[in-house]
C-alpha cells in the first residue's frame, strides 16, 4: 500500500527571515535582568554600641558635653553630612540648641521614645507624670516639648518631630504658659508650618476673650512682637464670623448710605475704635485683609484692635 504523501505549505523564505528579524528585534528591546543588590543586614544594638563616639558640645561656654554613638546619630541626615565633610567629626558643637532637647533627641536614638512617654490611663493617652513640672504648666512643660519638635526638623527626624506634636497636645497649661509657647514657636518655625501653627493660633481664637484677661499685658505683648499671630488668630475669627449665618434685617436702619458696604461685628475679644489714632503697629499688616470688612463712618474708619 503506497504511503500517504503530506503536504506542507511553507510561506516564503523571504517572509521567514522578515519574521525572525522582528523577534530579534523585539528581544532586543527586553532588557535584561539586573540583579538587585543585596541589602545590607539591620544593625544590631551591639553594632551600634561598637561604633564610635561622638561627643557633642551643647549650648554657650561653658558647654556642657554628651557623648553618644556614631551609627546612632547617622539615623539623622543632618548627622551623616555632619560625618562627611566636618575636619573633625567626632566633635559636633550645638552652640544654639537647648540641653534638655538635645538630651530628649539622644534618649530617642537609643530607646524610640523620652520622657514623659505617652501612657494610656483609663482608657485615654496621657503623659506621665513628671515630678519636675507644675500642673497646670505654666510654659516649661510645653516649651520643653516645642524644643524638641524644633531639633527634630532641624535634624531631620519626622518621627520624633511628630511623637514631640502629640506631647504637646497633651499638657493643660495656663495662660502664661499658652503665651510662652506661642512666642516660641513664632520665633523659631517657618511661616508655612501650619502643623504646630495652626493650632496655636486656633487655640487663641477660641480662648482669647478669656486667656487675655488672665495675661493681658503679656498678651498685647505678644501681638505686637508677632505680626503673624495676630493676622492668623484674626484671620480665623472673621472665618468663623463669615460661616455664622447673617441676621435678620429690621424695618431700618441707622447705618444710611453704607447698605452694601460689608461690616463686621467683632467678638467679646475685640473692639473697635474711631479713627487712625493708635492703632497698634501689627495691626498695619491685616489692613490689607481686614480693610474690606470695616465700615466707614465718613468721618473715620472703624479698626480692630485686641485690648
Amino acid at each position: 500500500m503506497a504511503e500517504p504523501s503530506v503536504y506542507i505549505d511553507l510561506p516564503p523564505k523571504s517572509d521567514i527571515m522578515e519574521e525572525a528579524e522582528e523577534d530579534n528585534i523585539a528581544m532586543e528591546d527586553i532588557p535584561e535582568e539586573v540583579p538587585e543588590e543585596p541589602q545590607p543586614a539591620p544593625l544590631s544594638f551591639l553594632d551600634h554600641l561598637q561604633s564610635s563616639i561622638i561627643t557633642l558640645s551643647v549650648g554657650e561656654a561653658p558647654a556642657t558635653t554628651i557623648a553618644a554613638h556614631q551609627s546612632l546619630l547617622s539615623k539623622s541626615p543632618w548627622f551623616v553630612a555632619h560625618f562627611a565633610g566636618a575636619s573633625n567629626p567626632t566633635l559636633v558643637a550645638l552652640p544654639n540648641e537647648s540641653l534638655d532637647a538635645v538630651g530628649c533627641f539622644i534618649q530617642y536614638l537609643y530607646t524610640g521614645d523620652y520622657f514623659p512617654r505617652i501612657i494610656k490611663q483609663k482608657g485615654e493617652e496621657v503623659l506621665e507624670k513628671d515630678p519636675s513640672q507644675s500642673d497646670p504648666d505654666d510654659g516649661d512643660h510645653l516649651l520643653k516639648h516645642a524644643r524638641v519638635y524644633t531639633l527634630a526638623e532641624k535634624f531631620g527626624m519626622r518621627e520624633l518631630k511628630t511623637m514631640a506634636h502629640k506631647k504637646i497636645h497633651r499638657i493643660n497649661s495656663s495662660a502664661r504658659g499658652e503665651i510662652q509657647y506661642a512666642r516660641y514657636v513664632y520665633a523659631n518655625t517657618p511661616r508655612e508650618d501650619k502643623t504646630i501653627r495652626g493650632p496655636v493660633a486656633a487655640f487663641w481664637a477660641a480662648r482669647a476673650y478669656i486667656l487675655r484677661h488672665e495675661s493681658e499685658e503679656e498678651f498685647r505683648k505678644l501681638i505686637l512682637e508677632f505680626p503673624q499671630f495676630g493676622y492668623d488668630v484674626i484671620s480665623l475669627l472673621l472665618d468663623q464670623k463669615e460661616k455664622e449665618p447673617a441676621a435678620p434685617s429690621g424695618g431700618g436702619t441707622s447705618l444710611k448710605g453704607t447698605r452694601n458696604l460689608p461690616y463686621f461685628a467683632p467678638p467679646p475679644s475685640l473692639t473697635l475704635i474711631d479713627g487712625n489714632a493708635n492703632i497698634p503697629l501689627w495691626y498695619e499688616t491685616l489692613q490689607g485683609e481686614i480693610a474690606q470688612k470695616a465700615h466707614d463712618k465718613g468721618s473715620g474708619v472703624w479698626f480692630i484692635r485686641i485690648g
